[in-house]
């Protein structure tokens, strides 16, 4: 986005605009899962959420794209999960109930070790994942994110009656839609 850190941009939510990152984490924790770790690539979106109850993982090569941060985060888990819900700063439309959802559906012992949601046959974030694919998300490379460990297993889909799950910011244009 020409140099603009989008997870810093205004979002309008239920108290007002706040920055994307914050508004995004803010959801997660009303979610209740726990425990909730943001992945910032810098100093100023580890401010942006300085007053949640969040640990920040510091990704230093934000820039190689989604894959660096989902193997910031992943590395970064205590030893003892079952697994982690990957939410994205910058879908700012999915909201807590969408999180509850894939939440609820992620049971490694029934066989659910992946589950996102899926709206209109279509799906996207977040995704839950089990343990045992850990060592495949701390080999991503680029910015394809986990695309292809998804192609690979396949996943438990978490239906979800609204359109927020698929809402993304990449462009200006598509930050100021949600203003």
């Amino acid at each position: 986005m020409g140099g603009i850190n989008k997870l810093l941009l205004p979002v309008n939510g239920p108290d007002g605009p706040r920055p994307m990152i914050a508004h995004v984490t803010r959801v997660v924790l009303a979610a209740g899962v726990r425990p909730v770790m943001v992945v910032v690539g810098s100093q100023a979106t580890a401010e942006a959420v300085a007053g949640f109850a969040v640990a920040c993982v510091r990704c230093p090569d934000p820039d190689e794209g989604l894959a660096a941060s989902l193997r910031c985060g992943v590395a970064a888990l205590p030893a003892t999960v079952a697994g982690c819900l990957v939410c994205l700063g910058d879908m700012p439309a999915v909201t807590s109930r969408h999180i509850r959802a894939v939440a609820a559906a992620f049971d490694p012992a029934a066989g659910r070790e992946v589950c996102a949601p899926v709206f209109v046959g279509r799906r996207w974030h977040p995704v839950a994942w089990g343990r045992r694919y850990f060592p495949e998300l701390l080999r991503l490379s680029g910015d394809g994110g986990a695309q292809a460990v998804l192609s690979r297993h396949g996943f438990w889909p978490v239906s979800v009656t609204d359109d927020g799950v698929l809402v993304d910011v990449d462009t200006p244009e598509d930050a100021w839609r949600l203003l």
